[in-house]
């Protein structure tokens, strides 16, 4: 950018010298537009134009040419400002600080913005040069260079001076979004390999290596704008809209004098993300041990293999290339989430309403009216599946059960001549989002809506609800498959 901006001085310097006026600032259709004007009134003087009776349009056109210049240059002076102010967001030499929007531009939006401004608000190519008054004249366009329509439909055209987009400030103005959503245990990632490194330095002590690695992960924090605005959207839901700001206030007020103070939403943005980081320095535990402490009480393990895609047999082990790749199908899941606040089993219940496709579907014996959901999650797929661990009642042939539950069947009321009877069991099973004949699957919505509404959507706002059990499951894939990643490897 700056050996552009050097190249640039030595062209308007030649400019300059050419037309006899500092248009080293104008755009390039607008140096185009008023050399038109100043060739104009220079073949009249070279002409003899100005003799007679006509000698007193001189001070007239003199006159319009020094409009046409002021004119002209506003262009780039209600401009030059907010063109600045985005190549020095741009290059870096100017920080950008916005807590709430991110900064989209880069080089190339830069540049392109850079060329609609040189189109000076008109479409070059059409541009016209009136032979009677040296003004010029072409079609309007707006800042992304396309053509301004008037009130009656037609492309509006006229002087190149009067075009509604010239001089606008919407031409750098910088292109923005909201910051993406980086949860602790996303940003927690970058992080795992350095806290497994750490971990192996013998001459640290465990709370050593801990205070070590908070302050990386401080240090980057409170640089990441990302993270700024993810710690900041995240204080005012655990706080409240209305307070947020006085907690904030108070905690600056009584600690913020203090050597290398952090803010208190980005402190506690930085003890969640700890909290995923935090096995990694630690021994890994006993397989066999049962005493130790789970990290996500709240999921069971996920795998895909033990998963039958709908129609079809179970997964089994994928071998890329092969026919039975898919690899969006449980793509993303790293853990079920077991749909429960507190102590206590699962409380949603689904009523059936699927038809097994073969006798290999886990569900061609079912007899329940409708199952618990012990665990769902939600993959990848273009049309995304949910995995979900059901408990069913199934039809089992009791020559077929264990003899040691058998026994316990004397007395129940059993199918004596089809020597069967009802066991409750979890099984594994896929629920799409639409039946085979391409109807919506209702019990996929039924398993979203009560997710939705165990998370708090009020009664009857059915599809607030369903977009909310998305947003959930959503939400636990991407903080469950960080906290996979973080757990002590052996």
């Amino acid at each position: 950018m700056l050996v552009e901006k050097e190249q640039r001085k030595m062209q308007d310097a030649q400019q300059q010298e050419l037309l006899g006026f500092d248009v080293s600032k104008f755009s390039d259709v607008d140096k185009q537009v008023f050399g038109a004007k100043r060739d104009w009134l220079a073949d009249r003087i070279n002409n003899f134009h100005y003799t007679g009776r006509n000698r007193s349009d001189f001070v007239t056109d003199v006159t319009a040419l020094k409009t046409s210049f002021e004119t002209l240059e506003q262009h780039h002076k209600n401009t030059n400002k907010e063109r600045d102010t985005l190549e020095g967001y741009v290059s870096g030499t100017q920080p950008w600080t916005d807590k709430v929007m991110q900064l989209g531009d880069n080089k190339e939006s830069l540049d392109y913005k850079v060329q609609q401004w040189n189109n000076s608000g008109v479409e070059p190519d059409s541009i016209e040069i009136d032979p009677n008054t040296g003004d010029a004249y072409a079609y309007y366009v707006d800042i992304n260079g396309t053509r301004m329509q008037g009130e009656d439909g037609k492309d509006m055209y006229g002087l190149v001076s009067q075009s509604p987009t010239r001089g606008s400030k919407e031409h750098f103005a910088p292109t923005v979004s909201p910051y993406a959503n980086l949860l602790p245990g996303e940003f927690s990632k970058d992080y795992a390999s350095a806290a497994t490194r750490l971990k192996k330095n013998e001459n640290l002590t465990y709370e050593e290596k801990l205070d070590t690695l908070r302050s990386w992960v401080t240090a980057d924090a409170m640089k990441n704008q990302a993270v700024g605005a993810t710690a900041r959207s995240q204080f005012v839901q655990n706080y409240g809209e209305s307070v947020h700001e006085s907690v904030l206030q108070d905690d600056q007020t009584k600690n913020g004098q203090e050597p290398g103070y952090v803010s208190m939403d980005v402190r506690e943005y930085v003890d969640e993300t700890m909290r995923f980081l935090e096995g990694n320095l630690m021994d890994a535990p006993d397989d066999d041990d049962d005493s130790a402490p789970s990290i996500f009480p709240s999921s069971v393990e996920f795998k895909v293999d033990q998963f039958q895609k709908p129609g079809q047999g179970f997964v089994g082990p994928i071998m890329p290339g092969s026919e039975g790749d898919d690899e969006k199908f449980g793509s993303g899941i790293s853990s079920l989430m077991v749909p429960k606040s507190g102590v206590g089993k699962s409380s949603i219940t689904v009523e059936k309403s699927y038809i097994p496709q073969n006798n290999t579907d886990p569900r061609a014996n079912e007899v329940s009216d409708q199952y618990r959901v012990l665990g769902v999650a939600m993959d990848n797929s273009d049309v995304p599946k949910l995995f979900v661990r059901a408990e069913m009642y199934l039809q089992k042939n009791i020559n077929d059960l264990d003899p040691t539950y058998a026994a316990t069947l004397q007395g129940y009321d059993i199918n004596i001549d089809g020597k069967t009877v009802d066991k409750k069991e979890a099984v594994n099973i896929v629920v799409d989002a639409y039946t085979p004949d391409g109807e919506t699957n209702q019990e996929y919505i039924s398993i979203l809506a009560q997710l939705g509404y165990a998370s708090g959507v009020k009664d009857g706002e059915r599809n607030e609800a369903i977009k909310k059990g998305v947003e959930v499951l959503r939400t636990f894939n991407d903080s469950e498959a960080q906290i996979f990643a973080s757990q002590p490897r052996p």
